[in-house]
């Protein structure tokens, strides 16, 4: 495969990844597909862009394993957190990567690593509405309703049409 190919690949991974999310039936094996092809090419960019790129890769595969409903959780949650790790290792300064990891970690009951893992997210990238809705989610979760409305706020404050921080900020206030 040609290098520039390697992006392409990545790209197209990012696309059916975000379909899915929108669910777009058949959406997941296609990212992952993509995902799997882009991690056998080379890229043709400096390394410190390599690791990047094959950060947001690896953490494109960890999405993929989550959200496919075919994955038996949460005998498979270590597989996932194996690839949320592998995104990390290659450049922990990607927020997905960090993400992923919380996510996998609360859904393995580890709720003070998911913490410390969505922490790490919001260092990485303090504008992530992703990183801030799953650490309200989280804390929610653990009883800290008055930590996830301030966390589910930040989400909003930087995706106003997060429908999900939205929704749960709203059944928090109910409560």
């Amino acid at each position: 495969m040609a290098p520039h190919l390697a992006t392409v690949q990545a790209m197209a991974g990012d696309h059916f990844l975000e379909q899915a999310r929108m669910g777009g039936q058949g959406a997941l094996p296609r990212a992952r597909k993509h995902y799997e092809q882009a991690l056998t090419s080379s890229f043709p960019a400096a390394p410190s862009l390599q690791r990047e790129r094959r950060a947001a890769i690896w953490s494109g595969l960890g999405w993929v394993t989550l959200l496919d409903a075919s994955t038996q959780m949460p005998r498979d949650i270590d597989l996932v957190t194996a690839l949320f790790r592998k995104a990390i290792a290659a450049h922990d300064q990607v927020a997905s990567g960090w993400v992923g990891l919380g996510v996998a970690n609360a859904m393995a009951g580890r709720h003070e690593a998911a913490a410390r893992a969505l922490r790490t997210a919001i260092s990485v990238d303090a504008t992530s509405p992703e990183a801030w809705y799953n650490l309200g989610y989280l804390q929610w979760t653990m009883g800290q309703a008055a930590e996830a409305r301030g966390s589910l706020r930040k989400a909003l404050h930087y995706n106003p049409d997060f429908t999900e921080a939205r929704q749960m900020l709203v059944e928090i206030r109910g409560r």
